[in-house]
């Protein structure tokens, strides 16, 4: 072989050698693609999935809270009808020694009065 039959054969190989290494590249990068796509479908799998679970813990949550909210307007109403009853005896109980306290006033005057009516007729009786 001379030299332009080596270069030749070189410049075949190397053209075998590009094209094998183009349809190797391109088959693998193929597979690579599907690759990807299957991943991502997989992903968008996953990421719905976990997003219905979580809406379903979402909707118990709510449910649960609803639950205990109603229960505590529930408390906090009797109390407010306790504390409201509590207040409303409280004022009564204020009206009514008011009240008594005049009416012991004005006795305790008219006692005063008597008294010293009595004292004076028995003064001037004496």
């Amino acid at each position: 072989m001379n030299d332009g039959e080596v270069l030749q054969a070189i410049a075949l190989l190397k053209t075998d050698l590009i094209g094998h290494i183009d349809n190797s590249y391109a088959s693998q990068k193929t597979e690579v693609l599907d690759h990807v796509d299957k991943l991502r479908t997989d992903l968008l799998d996953q990421i719905h999935g976990v997003g219905a679970q979580l809406h379903t813990q979402i909707e118990d949550l709510e449910k649960r809270m609803d639950v205990r909210l109603i229960a505590i307007e529930a408390r906090l109403k009797l109390q407010g009808g306790l504390v409201q009853a509590g207040s409303r005896a409280i004022a009564r109980i204020i009206e009514w020694t008011e009240s008594t306290d005049t009416n012991l006033i004005e006795h305790l005057r008219r006692l005063t009065e008597a008294e010293k009516r009595l004292a004076d007729l028995e003064r001037k009786s004496a």
